[in-house]
């Protein structure tokens, strides 16, 4: 939903921290996790739909396109002032619905508002530091790895590099404009399954996304084995619809995790 600048001022009035072991090692993180200033850059491509089928968990149900094709992520975030080390992270995300039966997402689900409810399923998503692996895993039911992300600020757009031990997994640009629209605050959630568990995660968001940006969008896809494994989707180069936001703040709340078998 659109908010005013004053809404998005406040969005952290009403948070009670609290302590939170870390169950293998004891470390006491503050909870919720919050992330007062970071930027953002999101991708959504097309790919293969049959073969995005052949690694979805039981009862996910990806974007149904034309030609038999669907949609994945490509997310990107800086993290400038965390409650814990600051941090980026990439995520790769195929939004789902969940459930026997689910009917398959649309293109204006994912355009409306808390993307029409569908959930992102979280594909493969690394961060830089080993407290955001474990704080990330064993309290918020992720399953992060830590790798190398680089990001490149060029007068009219931003570029995320992410590689592991040299080489490159992938790298995709954004265009980055001077003009902004509105406030916006929305509720999502992402699902991480493993272990033949889903571990569902809503959280809250606002943010303030360019507008009227350049064309300076694509995705190069690296050697690494993850890098070929998404190639192997044949995730378009080009993609459908990007965000660049330098106004991105979130709450995640270790409270809000749902863990179920789909």
């Amino acid at each position: 939903m659109h908010i005013t600048k004053e809404q998005y001022d406040t969005f952290f009035d009403d948070v009670e921290f609290r302590d939170a072991p870390v169950p293998s090692t004891g470390e006491i993180f503050q909870m919720p996790l919050v992330g007062r200033n970071a930027i953002q850059m999101v991708a959504f491509h097309s790919a293969s739909r049959a073969k995005v089928l052949d690694l979805l968990p039981p009862a996910m149900v990806p974007v149904a396109l034309g030609d038999d094709q669907t949609v994945l992520g490509v997310i990107a975030i800086e993290y400038l002032e965390r409650n814990i080390e600051n941090y980026s992270e990439v995520v790769v995300v195929i939004p789902v619905r969940i459930g026997d039966g689910a009917a398959a997402p649309t293109v204006e689900d994912l355009l409306s508002e808390g993307l029409g409810g569908c959930t992102l399923l979280v594909r493969h998503i690394a961060v830089t530091t080993r407290t955001a692996e474990i704080v990330g895993n064993e309290l918020l039911g992720y399953a992060k790895f830590i790798a190398n992300i680089d990001f490149v600020d060029m007068p009219d757009e931003r570029i995320c590099v992410l590689s592991e031990a040299g080489n490159e997994i992938l790298r995709f640009a954004v265009g980055v404009g001077q003009e902004y629209g509105d406030y916006e605050r929305s509720t999502l959630s992402v699902v991480t399954y493993k272990n033949d568990l889903a571990y569902k995660l809503t959280y809250a968001s606002q943010t303030r996304p360019a507008i009227n940006t350049p064309d300076r969008n694509v995705l190069i896809l690296g050697d690494h084995p993850l890098g070929r494994s998404l190639a192997a989707l044949q995730v378009s180069n080009t993609p459908l619809a990007t965000i660049y936001s330098p106004d991105f703040q979130l709450i995640s709340d270790d409270r809000n995790l749902e863990v179920f078998k789909p």
